[in-house]
């Protein structure tokens, strides 16, 4: 018989059956119970639930916090002199105010002539206004995209329906296109009023309801009152007249302010304000016509008479800029509805959590709005509550949405939150 045993093999006797490389034996370590790891890590989440939802929560509150009072406090006054040129610019949040009230007539008629260049064809904001508040009466030119709007609002108490009249003229077609400053001119008296475009007549309307009380008004340059509505561009000069001008008086004046960057007046004229904002310096634009009704530039922006919680009837309009907001806010709101929904859900609170979650968007966005009213940037109306609310009754809506599909796709998964 040979030697079975080969020289220079191992000396190690062969495996066994018993200690062969089996099935059982290349599996996943598993941990006590017989639980996957996979399952023991959802089973851990499951049971602080609440607590990591009540971080997301947290997480998405300051969020919206943030975004809803940002920047935190009163902002620079955005209003800066032209350097080679008469005139001042202003940008995002910017404003001029007059010292007090400014007599521009005591005949119950006026000529306002504005030479301005407005920044971009989407902006919608006011040019000036003339504000009563006392007679609670306002009244305003617009930029309204490429139009010019002339409006006129009157209220009873502060959060009253605003009383609106108001039309629009097509005025800076050409100015934005050509990127050069429009001359309007517009005459007002009991019977009816023109706007003149570059010294021509561009619209008349009779019978609209012109306030004399606003001929001896505060004048608000490049915003609007009670509400945040700055004008974003240009302003080269400013003049009232105690009178309607003539066709030729506002022909001669348009190719004056020009050429000459100032209006060449006549007695008869009866020129009651001039601005040439020809100072290039400081932060007053003096009133060359008077000794009183100077423009003061505040070094922090400020809006006047601004109120908390303007009402929604009141802040409604048809406007591109208020249903954009509007859509941004219910968008704004939807992680708050998809997030507390189910931390309320993971409390216990089966039957009440959607209710509850709505509520608790309405209180904080309720919050927001409150404090905005102390922000000179931001706007306070109950407008932004109804959209906000109506965003986290959206969230709800997503997340059982979500919840059902994830519960069709993985049946045997249920440690997200389930409404009964």
């Amino acid at each position: 018989m040979y030697d079975k045993t080969i020289r220079g093999a191992s000396e190690e006797p062969a495996l066994s059956m018993r200690q062969l490389p089996t099935a059982d034996s290349q599996r996943p370590p598993q941990i006590e119970g017989g639980i996957p790891v996979i399952k023991r890590a959802l089973s851990i989440a499951q049971s602080r639930l609440p607590a990591l939802l009540g971080v997301v929560c947290l997480a998405v509150v300051c969020v919206i916090l943030s975004l809803g009072l940002w920047p935190f406090h009163a902002s620079r006054n955005d209003v800066a002199w032209l350097r080679n040129t008469n005139g001042v610019k202003l940008g995002r949040t910017g404003n001029l105010l007059s010292s007090g009230l400014v007599d521009l007539s005591d005949s119950g008629r006026m000529t306002m002539e504005m030479w301005v260049q407005p920044d971009h064809w989407q902006n919608s904001a006011t040019i000036l206004s003339l504000y009563r508040p006392d007679r609670r009466i306002l009244f305003s030119y617009r930029q309204s995209l490429t139009d010019l709007e002339v409006a006129v609002l009157r209220w009873e108490s502060p959060r009253s329906f605003v009383e609106r009249e108001h039309f629009y003229v097509d005025g800076f077609v050409q100015a934005l296109h050509q990127h050069k400053p429009v001359f309007i001119t517009v005459t007002s008296d009991p019977e009816a009023i023109a706007v003149y475009l570059d010294g021509r007549l561009a619209r008349e309307v009779a019978q609209f309801p012109f306030p004399g009380e606003v001929l001896d008004s505060r004048l608000i340059v490049g915003d609007a009152p009670r509400q945040t509505d700055s004008f974003r561009g240009y302003i080269r000069g400013l003049a009232t007249y105690a009178t309607v001008l003539n066709s030729e008086q506002i022909s001669r004046h348009f190719q004056s302010w020009t050429r000459q960057g100032a209006p060449v007046i006549e007695p008869e004229d009866s020129n009651s304000s001039l601005y040439l904002f020809d100072e290039r310096t400081g932060n007053i634009v003096h009133n060359r016509a008077a000794k009183t009704g100077d423009l003061i530039i505040p070094a922090v922006y400020t809006n006047v008479d601004k109120i908390t919680l303007e009402p929604f009837w009141s802040e409604f309009e048809w406007s591109r800029s208020y249903w954009s907001g509007n859509v941004k806010n219910v968008i704004g709101f939807v992680p708050f509805g998809m997030c507390f929904y189910p931390f309320f859900l993971s409390l216990g609170v089966k039957r009440r959590a959607a209710l509850i979650t709505v509520l608790a968007g309405a209180l904080v966005s309720l919050l927001i709005e409150f404090f905005q009213a102390f922000l000179p940037t931001r706007d306070s109306g109950t407008t932004d509550i109804i959209t906000n609310t109506f965003g986290a009754y959206i969230g709800i809506m997503l997340y059982r949405a979500t919840l059902s599909l994830i519960r069709k796709r993985f049946p045997d998964e249920n440690w997200l939150p389930y409404p009964e």
